[in-house]
């Protein structure tokens, strides 16, 4: 066996802090491919599930406050929760049918329940 290679074009170790002007730009980048995704899925799955304007709003404003909780977790390293290290987390396509399902039973449970206090 030879002995192990030296890669010259590795700036940072794992461990070892980045400058702030790299850590904003990382940052950046990450909160710019978070907000988009996680705004085009909850878009995708209100408008399916046939959900207003008013709801729209607060789903976003909802799952964007539930991917900073837990990135903002992850980041930290509270006991055994979360990893130390940065994990963007935000709502993925994997999210869709489910959540499209659950708003549109929902919906349809609220109206059978209307109808009941309706005609009672």
């Amino acid at each position: 066996m030879s002995g192990a290679r030296i890669n010259r074009r590795i700036r940072y170790e794992p461990d070892e802090p980045c400058p702030p002007l790299v850590t904003l730009g990382v940052a950046l980048q990450g909160v710019v491919l978070v907000l988009a995704n996680t705004v085009l899925m909850v878009t995708i799955i209100v408008r399916a599930a046939g959900e207003d304007e008013s709801y729209l709003t607060w789903a976003v404003f909802a799952a964007l406050i539930v991917a900073g909780v837990s990135t903002a977790l992850q980041a930290a390293h509270v006991g055994r929760c979360g990893a130390g290290r940065i994990l963007m987390t935000g709502a993925g396509p994997h999210f869709i049918a489910v959540s499209v399902v659950a708003l549109t039973f929902a919906a349809c449970w609220a109206r059978r329940g209307a109808l009941r206090s309706a005609t009672a």
